[in-house]
Formats: C-alpha cells, structure tokens, sequence
C-alpha cells in the first residue's frame, strides 16, 4: 500500500482523498489499517481522521458499532386514512411508497400540521 501516513489527515492531499472521497475508499482505509493500525473516526466535513494510537480495528468492534446503530432505529406509529395503525421504523421509505411527502409527515409528526393526505404520525415511545 503506497500511501504517505504523514499526510492522511491533512484535508485535500492525495491520500486523504483516496481515504474519503474515493468510490473504494472504505476499502482503502481497511487496508491502511491492517498496515499501520489504529483506527479512523468520522469527524463531520473534514472525513474520516486517522487516530495512530488506538487499537487495531478489530471485527468485534465492527459488530458493536452495528448493535448499537440497530438499537438507536426510532419507530413511528402511521395511521392511515381508513383508520388503521401501522409500525414502522423507515419513515423515508413509507413515504416514497404510499406517494408522501417526508416532510410534511415529519411536520404532522412535530404537531404542527393535523395530517397529510389524511395520514397521521407519531413517534413510539419506548
């Protein structure tokens, strides 16, 4: 692997742009990885920031980052026009299927419209 450690983190250099904004670039950072170790972090606009001194990246960790996405889903509670309920956890891909518009249910959702198309929304507490 022929990328320049020193200039990882260093935002628009050639290595950091195979390291976030190239199509294989997820692939790029685990085989940086396997060769120097330590991890990358998310850190907003600026991609993903190489920490040297942390651990390897280990597959354990990889599983735990996926437990903890799965358990922070939210739920939404949709009642349809005929009145019947309906669960659901992707609000983006119930609209785009029953011809909705996301933000107005989001705004129905927030209480600040009564409906949208006859739809209601709520968050489920948990």
């Amino acid at each position: 692997m022929n990328i320049n450690k020193k200039y990882v983190n260093m935002i628009n250099t050639r290595e950091w742009v195979k390291l976030n904004d190239d199509a294989h670039a997820k692939r790029y950072r685990e085989l940086f990885i396997e060769h120097h170790g330590g991890t990358f972090v998310h850190s907003g606009r600026s991609g993903f920031q190489w920490k040297e001194n942390s651990e390897k990246y280990t597959e354990v960790s990889i599983n735990e980052e996926k437990n903890d996405v799965a358990t922070q889903k939210q739920l939404y509670i949709i009642t349809k026009p005929d009145g019947e309920q309906v669960t659901i956890d992707n609000l983006s891909k119930f609209c785009r299927e029953n011809k909705l518009n996301k933000s107005a249910m989001y705004l129905v959702m927030n209480g600040k419209r009564n409906h949208h198309k006859h739809h209601k929304c709520s968050k489920l507490e948990e």
